[in-house]
C-alpha cells in the first residue's frame, strides 16, 4: 500500500507527537516565550534551562529600564523575587530600585525590607550601607515581623558584618527571644549562625535555642528507642513530626555557632546588654551539645564534607572550652560514624576543610578509649587521598596534617616522605618555628627529614 494509506495507531500518536516536540525544541521555546519582549527574552532565555520561570511576570515588562521605573512596593518585591529565582544580578536595575526604596523608606516595613535583603543577599548585591539605611525603619516596625522575617533580617546584618549597629541588633535579638517557639529548625539554626557571625553572644536567646535543641534531642531519643531495629530513625521522625526535623546542615550550623560563641570574650562582642555570666554560658553550651550529639547521629549519613568539618569543629571548640576536669570522653559511636562518613565524602573535601576536620577529629579522639582504632581507620583513607590533595595545601595545612599524623608515631610513615617533599616545595614560606614543628613531626613518624 502507499504511504497515504498508512495511518498511525491512536496509541502511538501521542508518543510520536511528543518525540517530535523533543526533536524540535524551538517550537516549545516559542510557546514558552510567546509575548515576551526581545529585550527580556535575551535576559531570561538561558535561565529557562535551569530554573522555573514565572512567565506571567516576565511578560509584564518590555525592558529592564521599564522595571527600573516602578515605584510601588509590591512590584519592586516581585521583580527582586523573580531575579533571585533565576539567580541573575542586574546592577543597573538593582541600583535604581535601591534608590527608590531608600527615597521612600518611611513606607516600608521590616518584613518587606527582609524580603529585599533576602533577594539581594542571595545575589551578592546586599551592602552594609543598605543595612545601615534600613535600620531605623527596622527598629520602628520590628513587631510586624514573623520568625522568617526576623531570620532574614539578622542574616542580612550578619552577611554584611554590620555588628556596630546596636539598635537594630538589640531589637532583633529581643523580638526573636519573644518568638523563639515560632522558628522552624532551619530558621532557628540560621539565626544561631547569624548571631555567631556577629560575635553576638546574647545568652538569653542561646539558652532558649539550647532548650529547643534539648527537646528535639529528647524526642529523637524516644523515636530511636521505639523504632524497629532495622528502621531509619530519621525517616520515622519525619513521618511523626516533619516540622521538627533538623537537617544535616541545621545541626552543623548550630554546632559550629555554639562552638564559635563559646570562645568569644566580652571585648569581642557586639554591645548588647548581657544579663548572665560566662559561667552560665558554659552550662548553655553543654546543654546544647548534649542535644546536638543525639541529633547528629540521625543526620550523619546526609552530611557533606563541609558539614562534617563544621560539626567536628564545633564539638572540638566545645571540648577546648570545657574545663579539663569536666571533660568526658567523646562518644565513640558518634566518632566512628563521623569517620565513616568522612571516608565516604573524602573526594568532596577542600584542602582547608580536610585539614580542619582532621585536626578536630584527632582532638575529639584524644581521650576516647577507641582513639587508636578510630584514627587509624580514618588516616588510612586520608593517606590514599593525599597524593591528589597535597598540591593544594598551604603551609599551615601541611604542618597541621603532619601534627595529626605524628600523634600516631610511625604507624603511617608512608606519607611522611610525601609531606616532607611538599614542605620542601614551600620552604621559602616557612618560619623558624614552622621548621621546628616539621622536623619534630617527621622524626616522630620515622620519615625522611627534609634537607
Amino acid at each position: 500500500s502507499s504511504n497515504r494509506d498508512y495511518v498511525l495507531q491512536p496509541q502511538y500518536s501521542a508518543a510520536w507527537q511528543e518525540d517530535k516536540r523533543e526533536a524540535s525544541p524551538l517550537s516549545s521555546d516559542r510557546n514558552l516565550f510567546e509575548g515576551v519582549s526581545p529585550s527580556i527574552l535575551q535576559l531570561i532565555r538561558k535561565a529557562a534551562d535551569k530554573y522555573p520561570l514565572d512567565m506571567e511576570f516576565w511578560r509584564k515588562y518590555k525592558s529592564v529600564p521599564a522595571m527600573a521605573n516602578v515605584r510601588d512596593k509590591a512590584s519592586i518585591l516581585e521583580i527582586l523575587e523573580n531575579f533571585a529565582m533565576i539567580h541573575r544580578k542586574h546592577i543597573y536595575l538593582f541600583q535604581r530600585l535601591k534608590h527608590t526604596i531608600v527615597a521612600g523608606m518611611d513606607s516600608w516595613t521590616a518584613p518587606e525590607l527582609a524580603k529585599v535583603c533576602a533577594s539581594w543577599a542571595q545575589l551578592g548585591f546586599l551592602t552594609d550601607r543598605f543595612t545601615e539605611e534600613i535600620s531605623d525603619r527596622v527598629v520602628k516596625t520590628i513587631n510586624l515581623c514573623d520568625a522568617e522575617a526576623l531570620a532574614r533580617l539578622l542574616d542580612a546584618y550578619a552577611s554584611t558584618r554590620t555588628r556596630h549597629l546596636r539598635a537594630p541588633l538589640k531589637a532583633l535579638a529581643e523580638t526573636s527571644l519573644r518568638r523563639i517557639d515560632d522558628f522552624t529548625p532551619q530558621q532557628l539554626c540560621l539565626h544561631c549562625s547569624s548571631f555567631a557571625r556577629l560575635n553576638l553572644a546574647y545568652e538569653p536567646i542561646f539558652d532558649a535555642i539550647a532548650d529547643r535543641l534539648g527537646k528535639a534531642g529528647e524526642e529523637a531519643l524516644n523515636i530511636i528507642a521505639l523504632a524497629p531495629e532495622d528502621s531509619d530513625p530519621l525517616a520515622v521522625l519525619s513521618m511523626t513530626d516533619p516540622g521538627a526535623v533538623y537537617s544535616a546542615r541545621d545541626v552543623a550550623l548550630a554546632a559550629y555557632s555554639f562552638g564559635k560563641l563559646e570562645g568569644v570574650d566580652a571585648t569581642q562582642q557586639t554591645p548588647i546588654d548581657m544579663s548572665t555570666t560566662g559561667g552560665h554560658r558554659n552550662d548553655i553550651s553543654a546543654k546544647a551539645f548534649d542535644a546536638l550529639a543525639v541529633l547528629a547521629t540521625l543526620v550523619l549519613r546526609d552530611c557533606t564534607a563541609r558539614e562534617l568539618q563544621m560539626l567536628a569543629t564545633g564539638f572540638d571548640r566545645h571540648r577546648h572550652h570545657t574545663p579539663v576536669e569536666e571533660r568526658k570522653p567523646f562518644d565513640s559511636d558518634l566518632l566512628r560514624a563521623m569517620g565513616a562518613q568522612a571516608k565516604r565524602r573524602i573526594a568532596q573535601f577542600s584542602a582547608e576543610s580536610l585539614v580542619l576536620f582532621l585536626r578536630s577529629f584527632s582532638n575529639l579522639c584524644s581521650n576516647s578509649p577507641d582513639r587508636d582504632e578510630l584514627m587509624d581507620l580514618l588516616l588510612s583513607r586520608v593517606s590514599s587521598h593525599l597524593p591528589r590533595a597535597v598540591a593544594t595545601f598551604k603551609v599551615i595545612d601541611l604542618i597541621t596534617t603532619l601534627q595529626v599524623y605524628a600523634r600516631r608515631g610511625e604507624k603511617h610513615s608512608e606519607v611522611a616522605g610525601l609531606l616532607a617533599d611538599s614542605v620542601l616545595a614551600k620552604m621559602s614560606e616557612l618560619t623558624p618555628s614552622d621548621w621546628v614543628s616539621v622536623i619534630d613531626c617527621i622524626a616522630a613518624m620515622k620519615g625522611p627529614l627534609p634537607v
